[in-house]
């Protein structure tokens, strides 16, 4: 779609039709501020990131393509991130309005769930499970309504079919069980996979930390800090400051809370560990 759009553009020019550069120029500001709030939502500016998507959508002139489908993408993932279940849920009934998809009526069925409107999600989810012949997908979604054996029957089938999120989801269901070794087994097989991503690292890191191995999580955290900025290096990073803590090596916790707050001001619990910090 965007591609061709581009075509259309460069064979237009040479007639000098009006409108086309400020068109070529709107499209570029759009694109701009998307990238601004891709940045400030994976520095963790959860309310700059959704300001500036607004901003880009507005110049969308009431015509909805599949950029501004993707911005809204990206507005309704800062809003669940900062909270904001109602407006995440607007904002993929937004989409929904504009063009239905699996992944729309999956994740705001998700959405309902976790905003405890049972009622809703079901009517979602159970579009999905009438239409969706993916594995990985039929287990999110048992596992979302709490119904673990038919999930993990799901997560099995996915992971053979080489799912790795799948291997992810079945350590979840093994470690609320109470199986933490078969738990961690299934998490090293998940980071070895290559597929992890910096949440997968936060997950295992918080594995091994809740598991008292702080020097196994301290070297997950920092390979998802070495990715660089995502939607979870805040909290990768409180982590390393807790597990630095842990092992006892309080001038590291301390510098590393310093840098933190540089980069996050605004966070009050971690500007009390400084203060804390400063006295060990």
């Amino acid at each position: 779609m965007k591609r061709s759009k581009i075509l259309i553009l460069l064979l237009t020019m040479t007639l000098c039709l009006p409108g086309c550069g400020s068109k070529t120029e709107t499209a570029q500001m759009q694109q701009t501020l998307k990238q601004e709030g891709m940045q400030l939502q994976a520095s963790g500016d959860y309310a700059g990131a959704i300001a500036k998507y607004e901003e880009a959508l507005k110049l969308a002139d009431m015509k909805v393509g599949e950029e501004e489908i993707d911005i809204a993408y990206y507005k309704a993932s800062a809003q669940y991130r900062s909270g904001d279940l109602t407006g995440a849920i607007d904002t993929y009934s937004a989409i929904l309005a504009v063009k239905e998809s699996e992944n729309s009526y999956l994740s705001r069925g998700l959405l309902y769930v976790a905003a405890k409107d049972a009622q809703k999600a079901e009517a979602d989810l159970n579009k999905v499970l009438k239409e969706t012949k993916k594995p990985l997908i039929q287990g999110i979604i048992y596992n979302a309504v709490n119904q673990t054996e038919k999930a993990k029957e799901c997560f099995e089938k996915a992971k053979k079919d080489g799912e790795a999120d799948a291997v992810f989801y079945l350590a979840n269901i093994y470690e609320k069980a109470g199986d933490h070794n078969y738990a961690m087994i299934l998490l090293e097989e998940y980071i070895e996979s290559g597929k992890a991503g910096a949440e997968g690292y936060l997950s295992v890191g918080r594995h091994y930390y809740d598991a008292g191995s702080y020097e196994d999580a301290l070297a997950m955290l920092q390979e998802g800090i070495a990715l660089g900025e995502s939607g979870v290096l805040k909290s990768l990073l409180q982590e390393e400051i807790a597990c630095y803590e842990k092992l006892g090596d309080f001038s590291v916790a301390r510098d590393k809370a310093k840098a933190y707050l540089e980069k996050y001001p605004d966070d009050e619990l971690i500007k009390r560990e400084y203060e804390f910090l400063k006295s060990r």
